[in-house]
């Protein structure tokens, strides 16, 4: 958002109501039919203004707003915030490119995360490594389970898979360690090559062959 100070420069206020400093920035004019949107923006930089330090008013002042009308917004009574609002009064909206791109990824990764989480309580994963994988309990892993796939469940040491299907398994995990991958994306890759076979069988053939492989190291 920005406020136009007495010569009409542009001050760029940031979400949280304070001064910022310009980026890939785009200036929104706000329609001059719109006064909620106006009367919104003005109230919240009055508030912003009232709750600043002095050395928040300052960086105020150094974005180009005048002493002068820092003093007269920050006093403004409602009634004439409404009236000040009621047509087009030097008020935009800036948008953010650089702040906007890394909500949108931020929003994509946690898509990515539900959906790769999805797929591990329908591939049959077991609660105690999905818990591991995604940071969550193993209670909340369960009761996931219950409403995602209520058909699946996992409990006990699962059936190994018969050779040569085994060998292919471990084979695979094992050109898997070779690769820049976290756990997560190996045990996923794993299960999309094999996706006849539940998670919690490939665990058993993962886990054996670690154990066989601790065993040659001792």
């Amino acid at each position: 958002m920005s406020q136009e100070d007495d010569g009409g420069r542009a001050s760029p206020i940031d979400g949280r109501g304070g001064p910022s400093r310009p980026a890939d920035r785009v200036s929104v004019p706000v329609c001059g039919t719109d006064q909620a949107t106006r009367l919104l923006v003005l109230t919240r930089l009055i508030a912003s203004l009232n709750d600043s330090t002095p050395s928040d008013i300052g960086e105020y002042l150094r974005a180009g707003l005048s002493a002068d009308l820092v003093d007269k917004l920050r006093t403004l009574p409602l009634s004439e915030a409404l009236r000040f609002a009621a047509v087009e009064c030097g008020i935009s909206i800036v948008l953010d490119g650089t702040a906007m791109r890394q909500r949108l990824a931020r929003l994509e990764r946690a898509q990515t995360d539900r959906a790769m989480f999805e797929h591990f309580i329908r591939q049959g994963a077991s609660p105690q490594l999905i818990g591991r994988l995604f940071s969550v309990s193993q209670a909340s892993v369960r009761a996931a389970r219950k409403t995602i796939a209520p058909e699946t469940a996992t409990g006990g040491r699962p059936k190994q898979p018969q050779e040569p299907l085994r060998t292919q398994i471990a084979l695979t995990w094992k050109a898997l360690l070779h690769r820049t991958l976290t756990e997560r994306e190996r045990y996923y890759m794993l299960s999309m090559q094999f996706t006849e076979l539940a998670i919690i069988a490939l665990e058993a053939v993962v886990e054996d062959e670690a154990a066989i492989a601790r065993g040659r190291a001792s």
